[in-house]
């Protein structure tokens, strides 16, 4: 569009574009800026909002692509799946790399794929003190072998680490949500996570008083 075509747009009323963008079959509302860019062809589209699946929609998912067992797989990839983080597009998604990063113990390059995550722990507690031993990504390295989780992938914000952050609350609503620390818990009076210690020897706030909680450790 010519600029002098602009200035005349420009100059009409808001009620005025409003006839012009119905002339033309075009949405009618919005602010006169709007309005303008809309008739100039300079509208932005508005990206459309992915579709969350349900719990039921993940398992039967998973049970399309073979996993016999929906059930045991990492509620922490599940709620990756169902809030649409993790890519499951193609012929054999599954395989589809999910994270990429470096082993903690020798960096080397790593790779994890969905079904390497698949039955991951969602709580690696002190795995990391014995190099990973239950972690299901392995540095490819055999001389090396440290064990590596992928966590916070029911956040959207991914990464791989030692286990010691990797802490998937499995008891919070549907697949549940990370809390990060390993000595985080859920308290199963007021529903919130607290700082139970590495040995869960801290009460949650709700049951504590208030001298226990100026002196926790005491």
């Amino acid at each position: 569009m010519s600029s002098a075509k602009l200035q005349e747009l420009q100059k009409l009323s808001v009620r005025e574009l409003k006839e012009k963008c119905r002339e033309s079959k075009m949405k009618v509302g919005g602010t006169k800026g709007e309005l303008l860019m809309r008739l100039c062809g300079m509208e932005k589209e508005k990206p459309k909002a992915s579709r969350r699946m349900s719990v039921q929609a993940v398992n039967k998912w998973l049970e399309r692509e073979g996993v016999n067992d929906p059930e045991r797989v990492s509620k922490c990839l599940r709620a990756g799946i169902q809030k649409g983080y993790v890519d499951i597009s193609g012929d054999s998604p599954l395989d589809n790399v999910f994270a990429e990063g470096q082993c903690s113990a020798c960096e080397n390059d790593i790779k994890a794929t969905i079904r390497d995550l698949l039955y991951q722990p969602d709580y690696a507690g002190l795995d990391y003190e014995d190099g990973g031993l239950e972690a299901t990504v392995k540095c490819p390295d055999e001389d090396c072998g440290a064990g590596v989780y992928v966590t916070r992938i029911c956040c959207g914000s991914h990464e791989m680490d030692c286990g010691k952050f990797h802490n998937h609350c499995i008891a919070c609503p549907g697949f549940g949500k990370c809390i990060g620390d390993y000595r985080e818990e859920h308290c199963t009076s007021c529903g919130k996570h607290f700082f139970a210690g590495s040995g869960g020897q801290f009460p949650c706030s709700c049951t504590r008083s208030a001298s226990e909680m100026f002196f926790p450790f005491f």
